[in-house]
């Protein structure tokens, strides 16, 4: 598997807008603010378009404050303000074994139920189906990662479960105020953890990250209830 693409998609999505054009003198509009805030993307007009466009085109680009703050570390996790970003060699240093290639021939799932990773989950909520789990991330033998994805009835969605041991303390992105998500600190069965939930009368994925033992967890899942989630998290064994 490409490894990059394994830690994109397992890093806190802390909905720093992608760049998009839209069409000249349109303005794509945003959750609501908190009162006094600046949102968390701006319109640009530029003379020519990120894949070269024409110009002029509106693009939407990240409006980021200018003093976001310091990171801050809390247990096993470094709290980054929205919009920041370490100065060029203060970043935590951070390395990971070498994965080599995976050997052919291998019974995957005896060998992800052997690792340290895995856990029975005892909770799913009602509406998704049990699916066994899978590793994306495989170096020779090793299991380095675990994931079960669970469908739902309606739609594309799903909730997620993802354990690995990533380098720490594991960067968390606070959102920008207008999204629709809030970022908590909390615990899940004593373990530290930060949660992604959902603000009143708003909707989109919620998630949440469980540290315990060096394994990290991460739960996501497209679900009114966050509560649910937190149900999922507390009845891996």
């Amino acid at each position: 598997m490409n490894r990059s693409s394994w830690f994109t998609r397992t890093r806190v999505i802390a909905a720093a807008a992608a760049i998009m054009v839209v069409a000249a003198g349109t303005i794509l509009g945003t959750r609501a603010l908190t009162s006094g805030q600046e949102p968390s993307t701006r319109v640009e007009v530029r003379a020519t378009g990120p894949s070269g466009q024409q110009g002029p085109v509106n693009v939407q680009v990240p409006n980021y404050p200018k003093n976001p703050g310091p990171a801050v570390v809390k247990g096993p996790f470094r709290i980054l303000p929205y919009g920041y970003e370490d100065a060029p060699g203060s970043a935590p240093a951070r390395s990971e074994p070498a994965c080599a290639s995976p050997e052919a021939g291998l019974d995957i799932p005896a060998l992800i139920q052997a690792s340290d990773l895995y856990v029975t989950v005892g909770y799913i909520p009602a509406g998704f189906t049990y699916q066994p789990p899978t590793t994306d991330y495989l170096c020779g033998r090793e299991v380095r990662d675990i994931v079960w994805r669970f469908p739902g009835a309606i739609g594309a969605t799903e909730i997620s479960i993802s354990r690995s041991r990533r380098p720490l303390p594991l960067d968390v992105r606070v959102p920008p105020v207008d999204s629709w998500v809030a970022l908590e600190e909390g615990t899940v069965v004593g373990a530290p953890a930060v949660f992604f939930r959902s603000k009143p009368g708003q909707g989109g994925p919620q998630r949440l990250y469980v540290i315990d033992r060096g394994i990290t967890t991460e739960i996501i899942g497209d679900i009114a209830d966050f509560a649910e989630l937190l149900k999922v998290a507390e009845s891996l064994r």
